[in-house]
């Protein structure tokens, strides 16, 4: 080791959870560094639409009230930070009145009052005329840039950000319960050793790996460990043409498919991100292949097909992605788990947090930083960073994952698929 450093609280994962979580710890007071092994945002963040939702999306009012609480908090960083979302505004599409009436009486409830207008058939998207959809409801959500969030949390913090080769071991006082000391080889070449009062996982997939490490091997602790995470697969289409075919279109259309699309523009081209409502919760990545690209794309090219036919009337016209998009949760049983997680492990000074839905990362980084700062009571009188700005490098960041996607022809599409 090369020498030591000694803060508050370590953080381990560079999505928007875990930025979020470091900058509301440091401006709380505390000192706390946060290591990242491949690109900010290369996870599940940049896998995402970027959807920020305020509950319209559920059927289930408590889930719904769960989402809009943090939109509030959302609206007021993104001021703050002077970002543009890259869409505005989103559209709910029905075959029928009475599957809108059902949809807007939970928007109705007195805990939600979400806000809503019904188009005239007159202003429909372009996307959607001539195909089955009959009610369109307009909602106020948002779509943004994931790398432009990661960029900005990020740059705030900058100098307290480093890049992961190897967690090499944990150091555990079984007397106090605590895990006294973190030592970590850095990709720059450099090796520390971290002495923390606190340590976070918000490393999505990666939490599972750092609680085994943590657990030392020890079979009462194991146990504990395999009780974390739960896998659930899903996939998103990536679909690029000109505007003058491809119509923008952001929305949900529960009852064609469960289709969920946001789409990105430039002047003269769109791109429809696509994923639907089927994600089954896996207990083993092995499972994943039960549900490859055979099992998902036909459903979900022919409720394209029904939704927006004048876009589809010639794939060949089009290019073609898609890629596996898997989200790791904290586990339950029997459901999906729709709100924050953030657990307690074994050990009194650590933590795992999965918000399981990018829209929370507001509300799972006020919870975890408060949890933490209630256990640490106050901020450490005399933190040191010893060696870290002369070994650490910089992660760099990660683009949305459908911009480092080769599109394909129809016809090699199909025939990549065997579609």
């Amino acid at each position: 080791m090369n020498s030591d450093i000694r803060v508050d609280v370590v953080i381990f994962g560079g999505g928007i959870a875990g930025l979020w979580c470091l900058n509301d710890i440091i401006n709380a007071g505390y000192s706390a560094v946060l290591f990242e092994k491949h690109l900010l945002g290369g996870g599940q963040t940049c896998h995402s639409h970027v959807y920020i939702h305020q509950g319209h999306m559920y059927r289930e009012v408590e889930l719904a009230a769960a989402v809009r609480s943090t939109t509030a908090k959302w609206d007021e960083w993104l001021v703050a930070s002077n970002i543009q979302p890259v869409q505005s505004g989103s559209h709910f599409g029905f075959v029928s009145l009475a599957q809108a009436r059902l949809r807007t009486a939970i928007w109705s409830h007195d805990r939600l009052r979400l806000s809503w207008s019904r188009l005239d058939r007159s202003l429909f998207p372009d996307a959607l005329k001539g195909g089955a959809v009959r009610v369109v409801l307009r909602s106020p959500e948002y779509c943004l840039d994931a790398e432009s969030i990661i960029r900005v949390l990020a740059k705030r913090c900058e100098d307290r950000i480093a890049a992961l080769d190897e967690v090499l071991g944990f150091d555990v006082d079984l007397g106090t319960s605590n895990v006294k000391t973190i030592q970590v080889r850095l990709r720059s070449g450099g090796s520390i050793r971290v002495i923390p009062r606190a340590i976070l996982f918000a490393a999505g997939s990666g939490n599972q790996a750092l609680l085994n490490v943590v657990s030392l091997g020890r079979p009462e602790y194991l146990r504990s460990v395999r009780e974390q995470q739960q896998f659930r697969k899903s996939h998103m289409l990536v679909v690029r043409g000109p505007k003058k075919i491809l119509h923008p279109l952001t929305g949900v259309f529960p009852y064609i498919g469960g289709l969920f699309i946001v789409c990105r523009e430039s002047d003269e081209e769109v791109v429809w991100l696509v994923s639907d409502d089927r994600g089954p919760a896996l207990g083993a990545v092995e499972e994943w292949l039960s549900y490859d690209a055979r099992w998902w794309l036909p459903p979900v090219l022919a409720a394209l097909q029904r939704l927006a036919p004048t876009c589809f009337a010639n794939p060949e016209n089009l290019l073609w992605a898609m890629y596996d998009a898997p989200k790791s949760e904290g586990r339950v049983a029997g459901f999906i788990p729709h709100e924050v997680r953030l657990s307690r492990f074994v050990f009194a000074n650590v933590w795992a947090l999965w918000p399981t839905k990018l829209t929370m990362a507001p509300e799972a980084s006020s919870h975890a930083a408060g949890e933490i700062a209630n256990y640490l009571k106050k901020p450490m009188q005399a933190p040191s960073l010893g060696p870290w700005s002369s070994v650490r490098q910089f992660p760099g960041y990660a683009p949305e994952r459908w911009k480092q996607l080769l599109l394909l022809s129809w016809n090699n599409f199909q025939k990549l698929y065997n579609l």
